[in-house]
């Protein structure tokens, strides 16, 4: 079954992203292409959500935007609304948005995106979301990034997520070690 498939290789995706990005990305494109020929709306819009994540991990960050505000667009457009996913995607849309720097931009759609995972009890998204706000607050020198950091911290433990806690810790550090920004008050 072709839809079956493309999800397995969404997953498969998923699960390599860390070790290689590069066959993540691979698989991703292939996973966009397959599905492109399925007509399955759901199918092709989580490939595309799964190719701008792989896509940012190499550093392909226009493309990721691109690729991710056309997953969004396609869900909207069939639903109507953005579903179970849409704070995955909207921390991936403001991840994408913050390397191509748009981080006021992104500040908002994080925070949107975060809003919309934890008003919708997606624990698996949310401090994701959370994690992403974080960095954009950090990026846009607006003040509430350690709050961010806080609680995708505290979510990510209570669920049990130790490899997002590992990138919280590691994104943290990095970002507290970089000169201090002036911070604006918004």
């Amino acid at each position: 079954d072709p839809e079956t498939a493309s999800w397995v290789r969404s997953n498969q995706a998923s699960l390599i992203i860390r070790r290689d990005p590069e066959a993540a990305l691979a698989i991703a494109r292939r996973n966009v292409e397959l599905t492109d020929r399925l007509g399955d709306v759901f199918s092709r819009s989580l490939s595309l959500s799964n190719l701008a994540w792989a896509q940012l991990l190499v550093e392909e960050n226009e493309a990721a935007l691109e690729s991710i505000e056309e997953s969004e667009r396609l869900y909207r457009e069939a639903m109507g609304n953005g579903g179970e996913m849409e704070g995955w995607r909207g921390q991936l849309r403001a991840r994408a948005l913050n390397q191509v720097g748009r981080a006021e931009e992104a500040v908002e759609v994080a925070e949107r995106a975060a809003r919309v995972a934890r008003e919708r009890g997606m624990l698996w998204s949310y401090p994701v979301a959370m994690l992403t706000l974080a960095r954009a607050r950090a990026a846009a020198g607006v003040e509430g990034a350690n709050e961010a950091f806080e609680e995708a911290e505290r979510v990510a433990r209570e669920t049990g997520a130790t490899t997002l806690l590992e990138d919280i810790r590691a994104e943290r550090e990095q970002i507290e070690s970089r000169p201090a920004l002036p911070t604006r008050r918004d």
